[in-house]
């Protein structure tokens, strides 16, 4: 199985916070998703002892999103209640995963908002997973 399979759910909970921003934001670009995932990579890679974070300091739309990935996926490592996003959506209870396999969907996520924007221009990514997430 791959990591695709095996970590659906967790993909599906990070793709769901960038929709439910979104669908909020509309002007919202995937730069704005790229430079997130990147950010929120960057810092749990810092938990590795002797790495520090990057400065990231986002404003308005873009730290509104950086908080609802982050939400969630602090949800997923178990750190955290379930994020209220969407007060319409109630997700199951979730088995926490680990900080490298969060890492590694960040990575996948990442993957797939260039690639989706390279070929789709400016919102690309954000239109493929609406088609998916509503």
């Amino acid at each position: 199985m791959g990591m695709e399979e095996e970590y659906l759910d967790v993909l599906q909970n990070i793709e769901f916070a960038i929709a439910a921003t979104y669908r909020r934001h509309p002007d919202m670009t995937d730069y704005e998703v790229i430079r997130v995932l990147d950010a929120v990579i960057d810092g749990y890679g810092a938990e590795t002892p002797g790495r520090r974070a990057r400065e990231y300091a986002p404003s308005g739309m873009e730290a509104e999103l950086y908080e609802a990935v982050h939400d969630m996926c602090q949800w997923r490592l178990g750190r955290r209640d379930q994020p209220i996003i969407d007060r319409r959506q109630a997700m199951p209870v979730a088995q926490p995963v680990t900080v490298e396999t969060m890492i590694l969907c960040l990575k996948q996520t990442l993957k797939s908002a260039v690639r989706s924007n390279k070929r789709g221009g400016r919102t690309g990514y954000l239109d493929f997973i609406m088609q998916y997430i509503w």
